[in-house]
């Protein structure tokens, strides 16, 4: 849809504006036409906009300094844990214990990661789905850029305050699941012309869907334990969060590291 803007410029410098909204055309354009003599004054387009930014900011390396906070703060966290069930293992625990205040012994270093780093992911989402082009691509930006801002919220809100840790930890696990499918399906969509440039191979689009498989194992899969019922040394489902949590780790990674290496091939001139 194109928004055009027309400005009537009366001898008196009053000023009177007319939206004509044209669903003929992109949405994506802004056009400033001068009333008197339709003379254009400037044309933005947001599609552009997104990929200049994407192009020209180096929010790859946020994935990749948001990825490594999150990871160093997570594993770290794990040193000199102990709880009830004894000392810390990712075969029979949640991540999020490791956020429990009562037993925090690193101050906060768990919780403090997760926000610090969830900002720097969410930089990333953003110019992720400016550098793919498409309805997908951007979809899939807003929903991950959702999911980054739950993992904000888990450290903010640790399993100490479990109702509200809950709904952020599931606003993680589901934008997360549906941000990397859509992310895979722009991936697969692209196509490579002069005007098109593929800086991400499809062969990412076929880890996305592993790290999807992933996702869904440890949200649909019933691995629950009955009530009342010993945790054992290896518990399914808490070792399908860890490998959630690692396949996502290394997808952020993987596309940061492979932009931050074809990002400079590609020409600006090639989106204008």
């Amino acid at each position: 849809m194109e928004v055009k803007i027309f400005i009537n410029l009366s001898r008196k410098n009053s000023l009177r504006s007319n939206l004509i909204f044209d669903p003929i055309n992109s949405c994506n354009n802004i056009s400033i036409i001068s009333k008197g003599g339709y003379e254009k004054m400037g044309k933005i387009n947001f599609q552009k906009a997104w990929t200049k930014y994407a192009l020209k900011f180096k929010f790859e390396w946020s994935g990749i300094i948001g990825s490594i906070i999150i990871l160093c703060g997570v594993l770290l966290s794990t040193i000199g844990y102990h709880d009830q069930f004894g000392a810390y293992k990712i075969t029979n625990h949640f991540i999020s214990e490791l956020g429990q205040l009562h037993i925090d012994s690193h101050l906060g270093l768990f919780n403090s990661s997760l926000i610090i780093g969830g900002i720097f992911n969410f930089i990333f989402m953003i110019g992720l789905g400016g550098l793919i082009k498409g309805f997908w691509g951007k979809f899939a930006s807003l929903i991950g850029a959702f999911s980054t801002i739950s993992t904000m919220f888990v450290g903010i809100y640790p399993m100490d305050y479990l109702q509200k840790h809950i709904i952020a930890a599931y606003g993680f696990f589901y934008g997360g699941l549906i941000s990397v499918f859509c992310f895979s399906i722009a991936i697969f969509s692209q196509s490579n012309d002069r005007e098109n440039k593929i800086i991400i191979p499809k062969l990412f689009g076929a880890f996305g869907i592993i790290v999807v498989a992933i996702f869904a194992s440890f949200l649909f899969l019933h691995t629950s334990l009955e009530p009342g019922e010993a945790r054992p040394d290896f518990w399914l489902r808490t070792f399908l969060e860890w490998m959630t949590f690692f396949s996502i780790i290394v997808w952020i990674l993987m596309i940061s590291i492979t932009i931050l290496w074809n990002k400079p091939k590609i020409s600006i001139k090639t989106i204008s």
